[in-house]
């Protein structure tokens, strides 16, 4: 049965109790920041040239793809073997060509532009993802977020906020801590992450883990 923590925010002069699933354990005491993103507003229009539609999406998975290579070499420049694994086993995801297969037929077959064929491909794969009794993998789900919110930020411009200066004894909050947001993360930084959404087979949780950062995901209300 999942272990429930209890995180106390202090709110002027009261306490607020808030509790979710305890995925690393530990006393996380420090000044909080809220970690938002910008949201992603899919424009839904047909594709006028598919063929420029299908260079975009493949120019912008290579960008992915390559971000990611560059991740796992500074990984193991680092020697941090749980963090390469992940970013391995991250990078087959990317690689899957059932994933870039379907995304290359709704812009073909449905003249979808690129941004709305992502999107619309990955959420097909994350429902069925989800429909798995395995929890290990409907928690793979999360990783699918995250990459297909990395390429909808490439197509878009959408530039991702830094997170990588943070001030000493920094407990983030946020609505899902992704592993793109770990990976941005110097951890020397950090006493404590806290998240909405989440749980304890998801790669961000399994870093925090790793680098014995406390941490309580699926955490309701917690923004």
């Amino acid at each position: 049965m999942p272990i429930k923590y209890k995180m106390e925010v202090p709110k002027m002069s009261n306490t607020t109790v808030l509790t979710g699933l305890g995925v690393s354990p530990g006393i996380g005491i420090g000044k909080s920041i809220i970690l938002k993103r910008e949201n992603i507003i899919i424009p839904k229009a047909k594709a006028c040239d598919v063929s420029k539609e299908k260079y975009r999406f493949l120019e912008a998975l290579e960008s992915v793809k390559n971000e990611t290579k560059s991740m796992i070499a500074n990984s193991k420049n680092s020697f941090n073997k749980t963090k390469i694994d992940i970013l391995n086993a991250y990078l087959m995801i990317i690689d899957d060509k059932k994933i870039s297969s379907e995304i290359i037929h709704l812009i073909e077959e449905k003249q979808l532009n690129a941004e709305s064929a992502v999107n619309n491909g990955f959420n097909i794969i994350i429902k069925n993802f989800e429909l798995i009794e395995s929890e290990y993998i409907k928690e793979r789900a999360f990783d699918l977020l995250d990459i297909r919110d990395r390429l909808l930020r490439k197509l878009m411009n959408i530039k991702i906020k830094n997170i990588s200066n943070l001030n000493k004894d920094t407990i983030i909050i946020t609505k899902d801590f992704t592993l793109s947001d770990s990976l941005q993360l110097d951890f020397s930084s950090v006493n404590g992450i806290v998240s909405q959404i989440g749980g304890k087979n998801s790669h961000a949780s399994i870093i925090a883990r790793s680098l014995e950062i406390p941490s309580i995901f699926n955490v309701k209300n917690a923004l």
